[in-house]
């Protein structure tokens, strides 16, 4: 599918949710019946989420969707209210019917559309955080009608990917959050109001305001994400990762924060960070106990890196931080790391889970290579050094005999 046919069905779902949410103008009412128009296939899948047959049947779980819409019909009736049933238009007609059936029956959008089953550890797609609840672009028309819903935006950048770009959404709730994941084998760009703009690893989540009139900017992430804000920002910006949380008036670093891992690592490339410990953990400093530092929060500057562990809180001199952010360069890269850290990266990329046979040695690796890479490439390199590596379905597995 080419770039524009993609923005077509983004754009397509896009519309569908304004019709839902009664905010259609009558300039995209006229797109959407010309979408319709189109073909035959266009007008079934049309018919198909206006089918209030299927709202009966498909009674679900509230959603976020459902809560804007059944406010905005009972506090504003829209125009279909002011003219006599003979002059209305078909679409407000339609809309004053889907409408009624949405208050008699509490759901806004038929069960097939809002509802995911259960989903793999490891998914192709990315997804759409509100709330506790996860949703997944497995089609184009769910991408158009959930970032619409969030009053995200699409643009293309220099290399063709897409970039989702967050409004201000002033009227949303102070305390609502919003939230994108990136899938498997992929990265997502992420631009914030304020000129703030955020990649994130694979299979990472970050979580955002949904109004950003808010005086403070407080980011939630689980994963790994390379953060820029700039100097320019007038807000009071933090990021919350597990156990550790950092402020900034300014600065680019990477902050790799998987939650199924045993530590959280900061690295700025640019500016300062100010890192504290949500936790009373003793400070060392290069691996060795410091007698003169050891109140938190602590100054960050490039060339060093803050690390939390479960019973420590670290702070590393003289890093080298091209290992950090080579998934930034669509690198992988290692240097005397042991076996685990490297498949755990590795793993999360190809979306597969690792099996070890045998016992791990204590040793470090060094590896190498594009993130393109193919697993024949990824094996021919592990078994250099010694590393028994196979693919099985949807497990690589590590096998260690005689140890």
């Amino acid at each position: 599918m080419t770039n524009t046919q993609i923005e077509k069905s983004e754009r397509i779902g896009i519309l569908i949710y304004h019709f839902f949410n009664g905010r259609i103008r009558q300039k995209e009412w006229k797109e959407l019946n010309a979408w319709r128009n189109l073909s035959a296939r266009n007008e079934r899948a049309f018919q198909d989420a206006i089918d209030l047959q299927k709202l009966r049947d498909s009674l679900s779980r509230v959603h976020e969707a459902e809560q804007i819409l059944l406010e905005k019909m009972k506090q504003n009736p829209g125009p279909w209210a002011s003219t006599t049933k003979a002059k209305q238009p078909l679409v407000y007609r339609m809309m004053r019917t889907a409408a009624a059936a949405v208050i008699l029956l509490g759901s806004t959008f038929y069960f097939t559309f809002i509802h995911e089953g259960p989903k793999k550890a490891h998914n192709r797609e990315a997804g759409f955080i509100s709330g506790n609840t996860k949703h997944w672009f497995t089609s184009d028309l769910k991408r158009g009608w959930y970032t619409g819903l969030a009053g995200i935006t699409l643009e293309t950048g220099k290399k063709g990917e897409m970039i989702y770009v967050a409004g201000l959404n002033a009227k949303k709730s102070k305390s609502l959050f919003y939230g994108l994941i990136a899938p498997s084998g992929r990265t997502l760009s992420l631009k914030l109001p304020g000129g703030i703009q955020i990649l994130l690893n694979t299979e990472s989540t970050i979580q955002y305001p949904a109004n950003f009139t808010n005086d403070s900017i407080h980011l939630i992430i689980d994963g790994e994400a390379f953060i820029e804000v700039p100097d320019s920002i007038r807000k009071f910006f933090q990021v919350v990762v597990n156990g550790m949380n950092i402020q900034t008036n300014g600065a680019d670093f990477n902050v790799l924060a998987y939650k199924a891992d045993s530590f959280v690592a900061v690295t700025p490339l640019k500016g300062n960070l100010e890192i504290s410990s949500s936790n009373r953990l003793p400070l060392t400093v290069n691996r060795q106990s410091s007698t003169a530092n050891r109140q938190l929060p602590i100054n960050l500057t490039p060339g060093q890196q803050a690390v939390i562990r479960k019973d420590n809180f670290e702070l590393i001199q003289n890093v080298d931080t091209s290992d950090a952010v080579a998934w930034k360069n669509e690198m992988f890269s290692f240097h005397q790391v042991d076996i685990e850290t490297i498949m755990h990266t590795i793993s999360r990329w190809y979306g597969k889970d690792v099996k070890y046979e045998g016992a791990i040695p204590d040793r470090k690796y060094d590896l190498v290579l594009p993130r393109g890479s193919s697993v024949i490439q990824l094996w021919h390199l592990l078994n250099q050094q010694g590393v028994n590596f196979t693919e099985d379905g949807d497990y690589f597995i590590i096998r260690f005999p005689g140890n």
